[in-house]
């Protein structure tokens, strides 16, 4: 369109606005009254010309001085106390430089929804019959105060910072429409990851350091980010489980017979043992030092697979609950899971905060952050749909992927960390993890109830928590 028609459009429409005494100016026109049109009109073009120029004028100091106010503020600035190149700097945003300074802000709200059971073993799907829900005014509380650790920084805290410090951050992929229903928590964890970004990296805290429960909420749960403790950092709250050795274990629980092992009525895979009669591990302590093949007979193993039991079953163990909760009512029973070379867990998430403790042997996780889940594009199964199955089930295994597998894991946040004997992983609710065993292993962990005990999710909802 020409100047000259866009004039004329401009001026007819405001024109056909204006009024004089309330009559519409065109008609007073067409009634023969004496005005002077053409002047008329060059007023309420100047006029409109002149608030334009004003608008204009007002936007661009007010962007000026918002863009000087920035530059103030911007952490970018300060970048190089935390050792970050400038192409880093430059390429980082705002939020998440902020981030890299503490996790100080608060998040975004949760959907009030509850979440679903723990994992199954690869070929164990199925739902784990929940426990009865837990007496909100039930609380442990710590008994005794360790030495401080609270107002440490990472630095002081870990004993890889550099590690941790030099890797990159979470990425998160683009929010494209998908065939699959994505999980309940996942555009929560979206947005939290991209306002508040977290290492792509799991870090060791120094066994010499006597952790508080207090500082581990703050600097790991409510964020949502998973660490690696060993049982020497909570000795200060009470915690009193040891790590064993096979040798150890087998003295703890004889076991003569040189057969091949049998499948146990007691091994129930995907199970729950409530009796208090101690559980013998004695017949599963030789099949996994035999390095035997999982033998399954209908739900029956030859070893313990996703086991629930009642604390009291394993009292040899001395396996307590980690205490790192401030209701420790908001556990489940304790699995146990014992493996060998031929029962890895296939790449999944589950419904709940999860404390891994390694009591024999050492698994290596392969973790990937909640939000992947675009780009795993998992199966859900179980009532609730939170027992979700990563469509990579082996991501450590190039011969076992096909082209599109391989594909997929150059997108993914991979993470791969060892978990040795006496170590604790926190792996907050949502977050993928494959796990392979190096050797024979022993390994019990406690799940939170529900998805009302995500700690990510309470830090979202409950100003206080």
């Amino acid at each position: 369109m020409d100047k000259g028609k866009a004039k004329k459009r401009f001026s007819q429409k405001y024109l056909n606005k204006a009024t004089v005494s309330g009559t519409p100016v065109h008609k007073l026109k067409h009634a023969g009254a004496g005005i002077d049109w053409d002047s008329l009109k060059r007023g309420i073009l100047l006029a409109c010309c002149l608030c334009a120029v004003y608008v204009a004028g007002y936007q661009s100091a007010v962007s000026n001085r918002l863009a000087t106010d920035a530059e103030l503020k911007d952490p970018r600035i300060e970048l190089e106390e935390l050792g970050l190149s400038s192409p880093v700097r430059e390429s980082m945003s705002l939020g998440a430089i902020q981030n890299a300074q503490g996790f100080s802000e608060a998040y975004p709200q949760y959907q009030n929804k509850e979440a679903e059971e723990p994992e199954s073993e690869e070929d164990e799907e199925g739902e784990i019959e929940n426990e009865e829900e837990t007496n909100p005014a039930a609380e442990i509380e710590v008994t005794s105060k360790p030495p401080s650790s609270e107002g440490l920084r990472l630095e002081e805290l870990l004993v890889d910072f550099k590690e941790y410090n030099d890797a990159p951050f979470v990425t998160i992929p683009e929010k494209r429409i998908m065939s699959k229903k994505a999980w309940w928590a996942l555009k929560n964890y979206e947005k939290a990851y991209s306002t508040h970004p977290i290492k792509a990296y799991v870090p060791r805290v120094k066994p010499s350091m006597q952790l508080s429960l207090e500082e581990f909420h703050e600097k790991f749960r409510k964020p949502g980010h998973p660490v690696i403790m060993s049982f020497e950092n909570l000795r200060s709250l009470g915690f009193k489980t040891q790590s064993y050795t096979l040798s150890e274990l087998k003295q703890m629980f004889p076991f003569n017979n040189e057969t091949p092992s049998k499948v146990q009525k007691e091994f129930v895979a995907n199970g729950i043992r409530k009796d208090d009669e101690e559980l013998d591990l004695g017949p599963a302590l030789v099949a996994i030092e035999r390095d035997e093949t999982l033998a399954k007979e209908g739900k029956l193993r030859n070893f313990p697979r996703n086991l629930k039991v009642n604390q009291n079953a394993i009292s040899k163990l001395g396996i307590e609950k980690p205490p790192l909760v401030q209701n420790m009512q908001q556990f489940q029973l304790p699995t146990v899971w014992m493996g060998t070379s031929s029962s890895d867990t296939r790449f999944h998430h589950d419904c709940c905060d999860n404390f891994v403790m390694m009591i024999t042997g050492t698994k290596r996780f392969t973790l990937a952050p909640t939000s992947d889940w675009r780009t795993l594009k998992p199966t859900c199964v179980g009532s609730k749909s939170n027992l979700c199955w990563a469509n990579v089930p082996h991501p450590n295994a190039p011969d076992r992927q096909t082209a599109a597998h391989k594909k997929t894991m150059t997108k993914v946040n991979k993470i791969v960390v060892d978990v040795k004997p006496g170590e604790i992983l926190y792996m907050p609710a949502g977050w993928f993890h494959h796990i392979e065993n190096l050797g024979p292993t022993v390994m019990v962990n406690w799940w939170t109830k529900s998805g009302e005990t995500i700690a990510l999710k309470k830090a979202l909802t409950d100003p206080t928590y």
